[in-house]
């Protein structure tokens, strides 16, 4: 008998950050840091439009270029492999500090120091967990699954979009090296049988110059300088009729940048790759301790839970079917996803508290255990178990092993609706018993989360022409990088303020609107067919139309706008909606999505910071 997974156990691997919260961290931290690295190099520099040809090929100068095409590399890296990408973030970042002015140096070390502590509490986390799974399975020896040699082999095989995008990014870093080396090759060989003179400008575009040196004109690309007609520059030319500025030449090392970036991502792909392959061969090899858990399926994967009514501590994406030939192994996945047409409200919101990760505190067994070929809250024999970012293997009810295609990950965060393709079309109008809907738990939002929800209907309107202006202000110094990347935080932070202010739900006298992120629904209420609280949650049942599935919309905790406007009990939200249904006299059957005004508020910051800085360069 393989032991169940102890709570003390599991202490580890509850303390560990979440795989989106650390590649969203060390995305902020990346730009911010890079930006003002940046713009601080640029202002202490003796004269930022002047770039020689002893500057461009000098290798301190083009390292940079190099060092910022790692940084686009661990950038990308941030959310692929978020333990790799921080690392080589805090390695480049330090590195950029070398040989730079002490403002820029200091801004570099800050920004590698908070992005090696962010890695080193991932590598903390890990280590916890292999501390903790080492003595899972207590003295049973090792347990190897069963499968066909092909699915083993087919299991452990080189992934052919990773290994693509691997040999893709090495490809792309090798032809902008050798571009690189040629362009700096071919500058060297025209500067030195070059000649230099003083010239007139007689045309110009912004793009290029057309200059007159005794009596001849050349063609000469303008690169950060910026000329009129009559000026008098130093010109280098040559007999072929190549021309360039004696103080502004081109800069090779711009080719550098999708170098590093793409020597970094397809080395760090290709190594995550083999990694994998090599974890996952040694599992099916070798085995590894068992121990037995519970899994839930939806569409992140099977979330593993320690008990049937614990919270989930990791989830196994992409399973593989050891049973079958490889051609027929994905075929099998289909019936782990179970219709929502098989499942009561209690099922439902049991299922959403999963995935959220509240698990389900009603105490009593889910009515889905047992029920073939389901995972809902059912047992499994798990072996591999170690540490996020390694395969795991899993026998189900019909003793049929599985291995994951990807790798073990922390369970998503919560999510205010589930998203379900089948539903049940319920007859009742939400006449729970008072035992079945529990009171709203006395969660009260913070000093911040108060404020944002009191301000969020005007405040970020408000805060557009606040944008707008100080944009113009900032715009004689800002470059085109920090104006999208500000834009995007911008936009970001404008939305959720906005979204602390509405409610989940709102009701017309034709539809039921339902708020989304980026998109508002407006369901009419023929589509409604029950409203129904559930262990404290809000349940919405509606019907297919011509255009749209089944669905049922899960709200498992009550939002920080609440329900509806000013409505915090689930039971008063309930009564409410199905009060509007009961005097709706809308007929109409099909959905309406039209813009949410929280993306609206969002996209209008964006541009506006935009805006402000075209408008006051």
């Amino acid at each position: 008998m393989h032991p169940p997974l102890a709570e003390a156990d599991l202490t580890a691997w509850g303390r560990r950050p979440s795989r989106r919260a650390l590649s969203a961290t060390g995305t902020v931290v990346l730009v911010a840091t890079w930006t003002a690295y940046v713009a601080l190099s640029i202002v202490l520099s003796a004269d930022p439009d002047v770039l020689t040809a002893e500057e461009a090929t000098d290798p301190e100068y083009w390292s940079t270029g190099l060092l910022a095409g790692v940084a686009v590399g661990a950038l990308l890296l941030v959310w692929v492999c978020p333990r790799v990408g921080t690392w080589a973030g805090a390695v480049v970042t330090a590195v950029a500090a070398v040989g730079t002015p002490l403002p820029a140096a200091a801004t570099a070390l800050g920004g590698a120091a908070v992005l090696a502590l962010l890695a080193l509490s991932q590598s903390r986390a890990r280590v916890r967990q292999r501390e903790a799974s080492a003595t899972w399975g207590g003295s049973v020896g090792p347990v190897v699954p069963d499968g066909l040699p092909e699915a083993r082999a087919y299991a452990a095989r080189w992934r052919g979009g990773r290994t693509a995008a691997a040999v893709a990014c090495l490809v792309a870093a090798v032809v902008c090296g050798a571009w690189f080396a040629r362009d700096l090759t071919a500058a060297h060989a025209f500067r030195d049988g070059a000649l230099e003179a003083a010239g007139t400008v007689v045309e110009e575009d912004g793009l290029d110059a057309v200059v007159e040196v005794d009596g001849l004109r050349y063609d000469v690309p303008l690169e950060l300088a910026s000329v009129e007609v009559g000026d008098v520059v130093g010109v280098r030319y040559d007999g072929s009729g190549r021309a360039e500025l004696v103080d502004d030449v081109a800069d090779p090392s711009l080719l550098l940048l999708p170098a590093g970036a793409g020597a970094l991502t397809g080395t760090a792909l290709l190594a995550h790759e083999a990694a994998r392959r090599r974890r996952v061969r040694r599992l099916l090899l070798h085995g590894g301790p068992a121990t037995t858990a519970y899994a839930t399926w939806h569409e992140h994967g099977a979330l593993i839970l320690p008990s049937v009514h614990a919270a989930p501590i990791a989830v196994a994406r992409d399973l593989l079917l050891l049973s079958e030939p490889p051609e027929e192994a994905w075929h099998d996945d289909d019936h782990l996803d179970r219709d929502v047409n098989e499942l009561s409200d209690d099922e439902l919101v049991a299922r959403a508290r999963a995935e959220e990760g509240t698990g389900d505190q009603s105490g009593d067994e889910p009515s889905w255990e047992g029920s073939p070929p389901t995972w809902h809250g059912t047992r499994l024999l798990v072996v591999g178990l170690r540490a996020d970012g390694w395969p795991v293997a899993v026998r189900g009810p019909d003793d049929r092993w599985y291995v994951t295609d990807t790798e073990v990950s922390a369970p998503p965060r919560a999510r205010r609706h589930a998203p379900l393709s089948e539903s049940s079309l319920g007859t009742d109008d939400g006449d729970d018993l008072a035992a079945d809907a529990l009171p709203p738990q006395d969660a009260r939002p913070g000093r911040w989360a108060s404020l944002a929800r009191s301000t969020g209907v005007v405040g970020p309107w408000a805060a557009l022409p606040v944008v707008l202006a100080l944009a113009l202000w900032a715009a004689p110094e800002a470059s085109w990088f920090a104006a999208l990347a500000g834009s995007v935080g911008v936009g970001g932070a404008l939305q959720a303020w906005s979204s602390a202010a509405h409610p989940a739900l709102s009701t017309t006298a034709v539809a039921l609107v339902v708020r989304g992120p980026l998109r508002d629904t407006c369901v009419p209420w023929s589509r409604v067919t029950s409203v129904s609280v559930r262990q404290g949650a809000l349940v919405v049942r509606l019907a297919p139309s011509m255009l749209d599935a089944e669905e049922a919309l899960v709200i498992s905790e009550c939002p920080l706008g609440g329900y509806l406007r000013g409505v915090v009990d689930p039971l008063v939200a309930r009564d409410t909606l199905l009060a509007a249904r009961a005097v709706s006299t809308s007929t109409g059957t099909e959905s309406r999505r039209r813009p949410s005004r929280d993306a609206v508020v969002a996209v209008l910051g964006g541009l506006a910071l935009v805006a402000g800085v075209v408008l006051g360069a």
